[in-house]
C-alpha cells in the first residue's frame, strides 16, 4: 500500500471559489509494506528475519504491522508469517469577532438541536489541531501517527492550511460570544494526527490511527481525506473491524469531479460530497457508486491556527457536517454495537434527507442533502 492519499485537502481555497486538488496516483514506495500477520509480531521473528518491522498494531484479534525490504511484494506475499499485503500507500492533501453561525449549521438545521448532545467520542483522523479559543476545552486525547513512529499525547496541526483544525471546528467551534459554532459544541474530540499537509502520509499511520481510535472508544470518526485509487485489502480488514464493533466511518468523496475516492468508496465507510448553499453539487465534489449523501462544502467558515478564522470549500469540509450529524443520532439506536449500527445511521440519514436534483454533466440525479433535524425527528 504505497501511494500518496492526497488528503482531500479536498478542501482547500481561502474566502470563495473551490480549488478542485487531484488525488495523487500511485507514488509507490516499493520497499515498505502493510500487512496482516498470521500471529503476534514476536512469534514470528524467525520468519521475517528478512523484513525490518516498522511498527505493528492489534485491532479485534487481528495483527497488523509495516515492513521494509529488498525482497518483492509477491515474495513477501508467499511468506507464511502473512496473510495479506500490500504497498503502503502515501495520503496527503487549507482574531476573534462577534460569533456567527456558519451557513452549514443553519442549513443542516443543527442549530435547532442545540440541546441533543451525544457523550460518544468522536475521532478526526487528520493533520491534528492547533490552540484555539474556540476549540478549548473539546479535545479529550490526542496521538501522532506519522512516517511509522507513534508519539502519545501530541497531535499539533503543522499543515499550512491547517486542515485538521478546520475541520475540528466545523465539528466542535464552541458556542460563545465570538468566532463560530460547530454543530455540536460539546463534543469529546479524540484527535489523531495522520499527515502533515500536501506531503502526505502513509495508509499504515491512518490505518493505526483507526485502530487507536476503535481501541479507545471512538464511537464514529472523520476522514477527510483520500485516494483515486482502487480498495486496499489490509485497510479493508481495519475498517471492517471498526464497521463491526458499530463504528460509524465518514469519508470524504473526493475533489476531482469524478469517481468516489477511497475509503470513502468502501461499503464499511459513509461518503460524503459537497453542496453550496443553493444546494447545488459543485462540479469538482465526486460522485457516483458509493456516494451516501451531500452536505456543506463550500465557503464554509471555520478555525485555524493562532485565533483565526478562515472560509475553505471541499469535501473535506461536508463530511464533518456528517460527522457531527451522527453523534447526536447515536443516542437513538438502541440495537446491538455491530455493523447493524452503521447500517441504522446510513438510512436514518439518507431517508430522511432534503432529497435534491443536481444536474451534472447532461443528467440529472436524485441526491440526498443533509437535513440532522428531520432525521433526528424522523420527518419525511
Amino acid at each position: 500500500m504505497g501511494n500518496i492519499i492526497k488528503v482531500l485537502f479536498i478542501c482547500c481555497l481561502l474566502f470563495g471559489s473551490a480549488l478542485a486538488v487531484p488525488a495523487q496516483k500511485a507514488n509507490a514506495d516499493t520497499s515498505r509494506y502493510l500487512v496482516e500477520l498470521s500471529a503476534k509480531p514476536a512469534d514470528l521473528k524467525a520468519a521475517l528475519k528478512d523484513w525490518n518491522m516498522l511498527r505493528s498494531f492489534f485491532l479485534d484479534g487481528h495483527y497488523y504491522a509495516v515492513l521494509t525490504g529488498q525482497k518483492s511484494l509477491e515474495e513477501l506475499k508467499s511468506n507464511p508469517a502473512i496473510i495479506s499485503a500490500g504497498v503502503d500507500r502515501k495520503t496527503g492533501t487549507a482574531a476573534a469577532y462577534k460569533q456567527t453561525t456558519p451557513w452549514g449549521v443553519k442549513k443542516s438545521q443543527a442549530y435547532r438541536l442545540t440541546a441533543k448532545d451525544c457523550a460518544c467520542k468522536i475521532a478526526i483522523i487528520d493533520s491534528g489541531i492547533s490552540d484555539h479559543e474556540d476549540l478549548k476545552g473539546r479535545v479529550q486525547s490526542k496521538i501522532t501517527y506519522l512516517y511509522g513512529k507513534e508519539i502519545p499525547k501530541t497531535a499539533t496541526d503543522t499543515a499550512g492550511d491547517q486542515h485538521g483544525t478546520h475541520v475540528a471546528g466545523i465539528i466542535a467551534a464552541n458556542n460563545n460570544t465570538y468566532g463560530v459554532t460547530g454543530m455540536v459544541p460539546n463534543a469529546q474530540l479524540m484527535i489523531v494526527k495522520v499527515f502533515e499537509g500536501e506531503y502526505g502520509g502513509y495508509f499504515s499511520d491512518i490505518t493505526a490511527g483507526i485502530a487507536w481510535a476503535v481501541n479507545n472508544g471512538a464511537e464514529v470518526m472523520n476522514l477527510s481525506l483520500g485516494v483515486h485509487a482502487s480498495k486496499d485489502e489490509v485497510t479493508e480488514r481495519v475498517l471492517k473491524s471498526a464497521y463491526d464493533k458499530g463504528v460509524t466511518i465518514v469519508a470524504a468523496s473526493g475533489n476531482e469531479g469524478l469517481t468516489v475516492d477511497y475509503p470513502a468508496s468502501s461499503a464499511y465507510t459513509i461518503a460524503v460530497g459537497a453542496v453550496d448553499q443553493n444546494y447545488r453539487m459543485p462540479y469538482w465534489s465526486n460522485y457516483g457508486r458509493g456516494l451516501d449523501i451531500l452536505a456543506p462544502g463550500v465557503n464554509v467558515l471555520s478555525t485555524v491556527n493562532k485565533n483565526q478564522y478562515a472560509a475553505y470549500s471541499g469535501t473535506s469540509m461536508a463530511a464533518p457536517h456528517v460527522t457531527a450529524a451522527i453523534s447526536k443520532l447515536l443516542p437513538l439506536y438502541t440495537g446491538p454495537k455491530n455493523g447493524q449500527r452503521v447500517e441504522w445511521v446510513r438510512k436514518r440519514l439518507t431517508e430522511y434527507a432534503d432529497m435534491r436534483s443536481v444536474a451534472l454533466k447532461g443528467r440529472t440525479l436524485q441526491i440526498p442533502v443533509l437535513n440532522l433535524y428531520r432525521s433526528y425527528y424522523g420527518i419525511k
